[in-house]
């Protein structure tokens, strides 16, 4: 493993471009809310630059740079050197922040200890800048206008990735099967969707003129199209799950004309679209390949037993190398026992464990899967206040709570199934839509 000749020539235009966005800014300060709105949506479709790229079946195949980052380090150093009125208005230490350092410095701790210490830090490197981009995005979210405006940019990104898995579908027939947007695979669609899909869904239910009613409404049509078309059984059941969530509680809080007339809307728009729809639905229920739930269990149990083992878990990044390498082949393969010994980390037929709270024991132990749960739950809390009990009902504070309540709930449920919460573009998106859930908390309180 070392750098190629395109990290030679990318790493020095790193600085070259984060100074220009910068630079930028500084002159046009106006389109700071711009420069965020694309650094969420470029973490929707984009390619990360790998800095010392390795093959390999984890999470984290390098040091990951892309676009978004780029944007998140210019707004940063616009914030810190750019305009005093910004600085004035830092907060260091933002609410949850520390939680999140402790996971991170847990995570750098046990690396020490990792089977594969490079793999560990390509995730070490992934989750401190995921933190800085959580810092900079609630320093930046200083006001209800740009509160606003990222939700329409995560809107826009709906409608762009329903856009996309129309195009696939019935243009150029790519993905006909299964959608899967521009992620490598259904699950990144259907889980980043549901991430974002209830905080339209809320946005609509108080939408308060006409561009941003349109706007909303096409992101809940399409964000329901990404889903549907993924034919994913839990992703569906999701999704079911944060519109009630969203309808229950937004109607908790103040019943509307508005309301009423976008739920009969809704009602009536589902009914169709399930016309269409359930007969495959309904195949893919009744065709689920029984193998799939069997190698999930299959690979729990290896996290369990790595867990067992190790205090301090196998390090981050590792589990798809340590199931390769060592004797923990077996509990996923256990017909080969007789016949094979591991053979290596980059053979087709290892990957990560599809349970994200499995896959975290496993590679930082009880205690960091302690940490992890204690970091998610202490961001989700702060919606429920907001939520239930705003101090106006539909501002933008009481819809950012029911909405990214709602969203963090569908990701963490759908963390049971899959390594949701490690995937980078879920990773970077979670800590966004958190920093706008504490940014909310600190207007309305």
């Amino acid at each position: 493993m070392s750098l190629r000749a395109s990290d030679i020539v990318f790493i020095p235009a790193i600085p070259v471009l984060v100074s220009l966005v910068f630079l930028f800014l500084k002159s046009k300060p106006k389109y700071l809310p711009h420069m965020m709105a694309a650094t969420m949506l470029t973490y929707l479709d984009f390619r990360y630059k790998d800095i010392c790229y390795v093959s390999y079946r984890g999470p984290s195949r390098g040091y990951s740079i892309g676009i978004p980052d780029i944007f998140t380090w210019g707004i940063l150093l616009y914030i810190m050197f750019g305009a005093p009125k910004e600085r004035k208005k830092v907060w260091w230490l933002p609410t949850g922040l520390l939680f999140i350092l402790i996971f991170d410095f847990w995570g750098l701790f046990a690396s020490l200890a990792a089977f594969n210490k490079q793999f560990a830090l390509f995730m070490v490197f992934k989750l401190f800048k995921a933190t800085l981009l959580f810092w900079t995005m609630f320093n930046a979210l200083t006001n209800e206008k740009r509160l606003r405006f990222l939700c329409l940019a995560a809107s826009i990104g709906l409608i762009y990735l329903g856009g996309l898995v129309l195009y696939h579908k019935y243009v150029v027939h790519k993905h006909v099967i299964r959608a899967q947007g521009p992620f490598s695979h259904p699950n990144t669609l259907v889980m980043m969707t549901n991430l974002l899909l209830p905080i339209a869904f809320a946005q609509l239910m108080r939408a308060k003129d006409n561009l941003t009613l349109i706007i909303h409404s096409m992101a809940t049509y399409c964000g329901a199209i990404c889903v549907i078309f993924t034919k994913s059984r839990g992703g569906l059941a999701m999704m079911a799950l944060h519109f009630f969530i969203v309808i229950v509680i937004s109607l908790w809080n103040r019943i509307t004309a508005q309301k009423a007339i976008v739920l009969v809307l809704f009602m009536i728009g589902a009914l169709i679209t399930s016309i269409f729809a359930a007969p495959r639905l309904i195949a893919r229920f009744q065709n689920a390949d029984p193998s799939s739930k069997e190698a999930r269990v299959r690979f729990n149990n290896a996290a369990k037993h790595m867990a067992r083992d190790h205090f301090f878990g196998i390090g981050l990044n590792n589990y798809p190398f340590v199931l390769g390498t060592t004797l923990y082949y077996y509990d996923v393969y256990p017909e080969f026992v007789d016949e094979w010994k591991p053979i290596g980390e980059e053979t087709s037929r290892l990957g990560v464990c599809h349970h994200v709270y499995y896959l975290v024991v496993a590679e930082l132990g009880y205690v960091g899967l302690a940490l992890f749960i204690l970091m998610i739950t202490y961001q989700a809390i702060f919606t429920i206040p907001l939520a239930f009990f705003p101090k106006e009902p539909n501002s933008i504070a009481n819809v950012i709570g029911i909405g990214a309540g709602a969203g963090l709930l569908t990701l963490h449920g759908q963390g049971l199934l899959e390594w949701a919460w490690f995937q980078s573009e879920l990773m970077h998106v979670y800590f966004i839509v958190t920093a706008m859930i504490v940014a909310a908390r600190r207007m309305e309180y």
